[in-house]
């Protein structure tokens, strides 16, 4: 009785998208999606609590702060909360995370987040409360993120990574270098178009689709036996009617660093049905 070969199918057999065999992934732009609060012109941005106690300790707005960017940019959606970090008595430094990457951005676009509306989220409250208690608050000057490859000069802090996929691509994926952070754990959000989120009830993307991530050294010889590429958890989700956000986390033991990796992301279907 003869048998039928049928070569295995990555991660698993039989859960890539739509794939009978291995995938040639496709390159990503990453963004870093976060440090400081800076000017167009590279200036620090700076709180003042003027005319109120000095501050104590650094806090981060429990709300997001939407983007006012309306010219020069490509994509809609950016949102960032921002950190004010004690410089000097009652100033001090503004530094901002990226928490929606939005959609339809490009690296060199220029995001604005207007110093009136980051004023209001600091207002309405930070974790840990920072004092707000001045007659006279201010934020110097609005807040100008530009989009900078990850390799690029001036990007130092690469423990949140946004990447923007110009393509739907959840058919294949995504393959892409990250530098290593000086923290123990990295963020990547990829924010991709997808014709399966816009045409199918998102519960049944979610309910059906995973993400599979995988990290690995860029140079085994020179990396230290402390240094890992990590491991990955990851996760799925909606960016509006017409994108998806995957989110995958790389992280290492207390004692552990991350070194420089290379990263691929696949999304597949899962094997097993989910249960109300």
């Amino acid at each position: 009785m003869a048998f039928l070969y049928q070569p295995p199918r990555l991660p698993y057999s039989g859960t890539e998208l739509g794939l009978g065999s291995n995938v040639f992934c496709e390159n990503l732009s990453m963004i870093a999606g976060s440090g400081a609060a800076k000017t167009e012109a590279g200036v620090q941005v700076t709180y003042d609590n003027t005319g109120g106690t000095a501050l104590s300790q650094a806090g981060t707005t429990n709300s997001a702060v939407a983007s006012s960017s309306t010219t020069s940019v490509n994509g809609t959606g950016m949102t960032a909360k921002f950190t004010v970090t004690p410089a000097a008595g009652i100033q001090g430094n503004l530094s901002l995370s990226i928490e929606n990457p939005g959609t339809g951005y490009k690296v060199g676009d220029k995001i604005t987040f207007a110093k009136e509306d980051i004023l209001t989220a600091i207002n309405a409250g930070t974790t840990p409360a920072v004092e707000i208690d001045g007659a006279g608050r201010s934020v110097s000057a609005n807040v100008v993120f530009v989009l900078l490859a990850d390799q690029d000069l001036g990007v130092t802090d690469k423990s949140y990574i946004v990447g923007y996929s110009a393509d739907d691509n959840t058919t294949e994926g995504w393959q892409f270098l990250l530098k290593g952070p000086s923290g123990i754990f990295q963020r990547i959000v990829i924010s991709a178009p997808s014709r399966k989120a816009s045409t199918d009830p998102f519960t049944n993307l979610e309910r059906t689709t995973t993400v599979y991530a995988n990290a690995t050294s860029t140079d085994n010889a020179a990396v230290p036996d402390t240094q890992l590429g990590g491991a990955c958890s990851t996760a799925i989700s909606r960016n509006g009617n017409t994108h998806i956000n995957v989110t995958v986390v790389r992280f290492v033991p207390t004692g552990f660093t991350l070194a420089d990796c290379a990263m691929t992301v696949r999304l597949g279907d899962r094997q097993l049905a989910m249960t109300d």
